[in-house]
């Protein structure tokens, strides 16, 4: 389970969805 590419691609999509959520966040 421990593998370096999971870890990377779980790694860019949180980063994608920790930025979408600050856009919405400034959207209010």
């Amino acid at each position: 389970m421990n593998r370096p590419q999971f870890f990377e691609f779980a790694k860019s999509f949180y980063e994608r969805a920790f930025q979408i959520m600050q856009n919405k966040n400034d959207d209010y």
